[in-house]
This record gives structure tokens, sequence and C-alpha cells, in this order.
């Protein structure tokens, strides 16, 4: 088993990405190389944002989540 950490953060316009690692997992005296890319990107002309999670491993991407997230009105 693995120690994530975070590795990057970076804002471009109105997104900003977070990746994090796994650099130590080791199955059958390989190393395997796992992210995830995490992704909030505002939507004005929705006034949302974009939440999307994309787990890379071994090169190989897979989405594992997309959603869109609002407000809640005030009650």
């Amino acid at each position: 088993m693995g120690v994530w950490e975070t590795v990057a953060i970076l804002q471009s316009g109105n997104a900003i990405s977070v990746t994090f690692a796994c650099r130590s997992a080791v199955s059958a005296g390989t190393v395997e190389h796992e992210s995830l890319h995490t992704r909030f990107a505002y939507q004005p002309q929705s006034d949302t944002w974009r939440l999307t999670i994309d787990d890379v491993k071994d090169g190989k991407t897979d989405r594992f989540g997309d959603m869109k997230l609002t407000r809640t009105p005030p009650q």
C-alpha cells in the first residue's frame, strides 16, 4: 500500500486543478504509478462549478467522478 501526497495545485482561468500521487505502491516487485487528477472549473454563465476526478494508473486514465455543483438557495 502506498502513501498519497499532493504533488501539484494549479490555477488557470476559472479552474483549479489538484493532483495527488501514490508513489510507493509495490506489486509483484514493480512500482505502480497511480495519481488522482481533480479539477474544479467555475462556469460563470450558470454560476456553477464542475468537479471532475480522473484516476490515472500506469498511464491509463479512468474517469472516477464528474459532477455539477450548484448553490443552495438561502432558507
